[in-house]
């Protein structure tokens, strides 16, 4: 239930109104016969104790007292309030009378308080009613120039006119409203401002005010002002428009700027309505909590009843432009050179106005004729030959070494091979010392082909080490009809190493005879509702035994049974089996009221006709399983004590990973290609 506080509660306002009228009774003046409301008008703000605005009608009790607690009601009555969508209600004290409050009930000048009381709820402190500022000249009433009545003489009525009691009443004479001036003129409509057009005459001015309070609404020109000030029309200003912080920033959030919005409507033609098209300046804070700390000049948007959001248009406080991304800027003339220089191989240069560049041929080799190079040769843009054959027997140096270092991420390999004879492979190494059979780094490490049955795309062979090794964007690719890929080694069949990118990407099924073994196993697809734009992701179940898990649904019959039929095979395969029973839909029980017995079991429910969803957990006895049991814990390897599969999660460094420790060679080759890929400002690929 939720519960409504009052007065000097949590949460709801009062606010009783600067004009009130404390005594009801008719006096003549003027020969005008004036009734003084006999009300009290009265408003407020209902919330529950969460602070949310209570728009539900309750029924409230107003009482009014001489003491501010304690002594009994001097008057009462119950109101039934509706309020508005913020909680705000307003209501007149003694309207459910025809009388109205008692005439008497302020005639003593006595302090009042106003109890407000919620339905079946406790009472409030009491509220001490007040004089609006010019009522506190009432006090004075009693006297005449501050001097008593007795200190006049009443004058006597003309003669033939016979004083009416309101006439001689004095206490309601001092007590009443002074009447209105009759030499002023002019009528006005209800909720316009008043306008004096000449010093006796009031019109109705362009200003309209709808509502009171902090929900009041100024409108110019306008009756219906739909914001707390509508101009409608244009408007000048003689100086600076501010726009202030929405409050002061501090060290854990800056504070933007008050908004400036601009509407647009475009007709929509597929919801055959009006569409609101919102943008919106804002200056947002920068480097919040820096000793930089700075602003930028933001653009949102926003359509329909939704909200603005940042469009990545801004302006910096140095005056520099942010654009959203994918902004592009059409391109219009030429651009002017004033001069070509000859760089390495070229002659003739510079040139300013005209000229002929001009091949060195010294420095440049003729590809249609037979050349010599004394000395290392790098191409970087790759290498093709239809026979490219590489011996060495240098220590330390490759029979074959490519490096490409352009930044596409497309054709751009190191070393490449294909092979269309039959047992041909595209690239083949062998290597009987402690490297690699087959090494590569760069755009692709390793790339080769073949579109034999027999064949390997690449081919690496090494009896003391890895067969294949492959570092750079994509370590290895291989691509074959039958095999892409064959590689052996005592250690590691295949080696593959990377930064942020993939060690292996495999485009294909993949049949592994063995175990695999990893600190995660999860599986990615296209997101079933945005397949274009996301991934979802999920995570394999670890256990620390070797289980099958089996699910499904089934509805008891008449007699609340129910059998479950499961494959044949679940026996042979499974063993010490366990059940887990869910019912749906009631609240009911369910069992299992036989085991599993020639893969079938049964479930009874104490009612009839009952939706249970079961699981059952079976612990794998399969001959692999028997031969290979789990085994949850070991001790490393003595060549991997000391190391970690991750050592950066220990602090320890990069070099006492498991896998980097056991092969130095590649942890030096790879130091050495990868701080030649900073170098040359290469980075690593996005995961596929």
């Amino acid at each position: 239930m939720k519960r409504i506080s009052v007065g000097m509660g949590l949460v709801v306002t009062m606010v009783l109104c600067a004009s009130w009228f404390v005594q009801a009774q008719q006096i003549v003046a003027t020969n005008t016969n004036i009734v003084v409301p006999p009300l009290i008008n009265f408003s407020g703000v209902l919330t529950d104790v969460g602070g949310k605005p209570l728009t539900n009608a309750v029924s409230i009790t107003f009482s009014l007292y001489s003491e501010q607690t304690g002594g009994a009601a001097l008057w009462m009555e119950s109101q039934k309030v509706q309020p508005d969508s913020s909680g705000h209600y307003a209501v007149m004290l003694g309207s459910t009378s025809s009388q109205g409050l008692p005439a008497d009930i302020f005639v003593s000048g006595q302090a009042h308080w106003l109890d407000v009381r919620v339905q079946g709820q406790e009472e409030q402190p009491r509220i001490l009613l007040v004089s609006a500022p010019y009522a506190l000249k009432a006090g004075d009433a009693a006297t005449i120039g501050g001097l008593p009545p007795s200190a006049f003489v009443m004058a006597a009525a003309p003669t033939g006119v016979r004083a009416t009691a309101s006439e001689t009443d004095a206490s309601s004479l001092l007590n009443s409203t002074p009447p209105p001036n009759p030499a002023i003129t002019g009528l006005g409509t209800v909720g316009n401002i008043p306008l004096w057009d000449s010093t006796s005459d009031i019109i109705n001015s362009v200003l309209h005010q709808s509502g009171t309070g902090t929900t009041a609404k100024i409108g110019i020109n306008t009756t219906t002002p739909a914001t707390t000030l509508d101009v409608k029309g244009s408007s000048t200003m003689r100086g600076s428009l501010s726009l202030p912080a929405t409050g002061a920033a501090t060290a854990t959030a800056g504070k933007n700027s008050q908004p400036v919005l601009f509407t647009a409507s475009a007709f929509n033609s597929s919801t055959s309505t009006a569409v609101n098209q919102k943008f919106q300046w804002q200056a947002e804070p920068a480097n919040n909590d820096t000793s930089t700390a700075s602003g930028t000049l933001n653009l949102l948007y926003g359509q329909g009843s939704g909200a603005v959001a940042e469009t990545g248009l801004r302006i910096a406080s140095n005056g520099r432009i942010s654009f959203a991304s994918g902004q592009t800027f059409p391109g219009t003339g030429n651009g002017t050179v004033t001069s070509v220089a000859s760089g390495t191989g070229l002659t003739g240069g510079p040139i300013t106005t005209s000229g002929t560049l001009s091949i060195d041929a010294s420095k440049v080799p003729l590809l249609a004729t037979a050349n010599t190079f004394t000395a290392n040769q790098t191409i970087n843009a790759g290498l093709y030959a239809s026979v490219l054959f590489g011996e060495s027997s240098v220590a330390g140096e490759s029979a074959v070494y490519g490096t490409n270092s352009a930044t596409s991420l497309s054709g751009t390999n190191g070393v490449q091979g294909q092979s269309y004879s039959p047992l041909g492979s595209g690239t083949v190494g062998e290597n009987y010392g402690g490297g690699y059979g087959v090494y590569g780094y760069g755009g692709t490490g390793v790339w080769g082909t073949t579109n034999n049955s027999s064949g390997y795309g690449v081919e690496g062979t090494n009896v003391n080490g890895i067969g294949l090794y492959g570092s750079g964007f994509t370590g290895m690719y291989s691509l074959g009809s039958n095999t892409g890929a064959y590689a052996y080694g005592d250690d590691y069949g295949v080696w593959g190493d990377t930064g942020t990118g993939w060690a292996g990407y495999f485009n294909g099924d993949i049949d592994v005879i063995g175990t695999v073994y990893g600190e995660a196993k999860d599986f990615k697809i296209d997101h079933p509702l945005d397949p274009e734009n996301k991934y979802l992701l999920h995570t394999s179940v670890e256990s620390s035994e070797m289980m099958n898990i089996y699910t499904g649904n089934v509805t008891t019959d008449s007699q609340g049974e129910a059998s479950v039929q499961l494959p044949e095979w679940l026996e042979a395969l499974n063993g010490d089996f366990r059940y887990q029973l869910t019912v749906i839909g009631q609240f009911a029980q369910a069992i299992v009221s036989r085991e599993i017995q020639n893969h079938e079991f049964q479930i009874r429910t104490n009612l009839p006709n009952v939706k249970v969803s079961w699981q059952v957990t079976g612990v794998r006895q399969d001959a692999y399983a028997k031969a290979h049991p789990m085994q949850v814990e070991m001790v490393k390897p003595d060549k991997e004590r000391g190391l970690y599969l991750n050592p950066e999660l220990y602090g320890a460094p990069k070099e006492k990973g498991v896998a980097w420790a056991t092969a130095p060679q590649a942890v030096k080759q790879l130091k050495e290609a990868r701080a030649k890929s900073a170098t040359n400002g290469e980075g690593s690929p996005a995961k596929p």
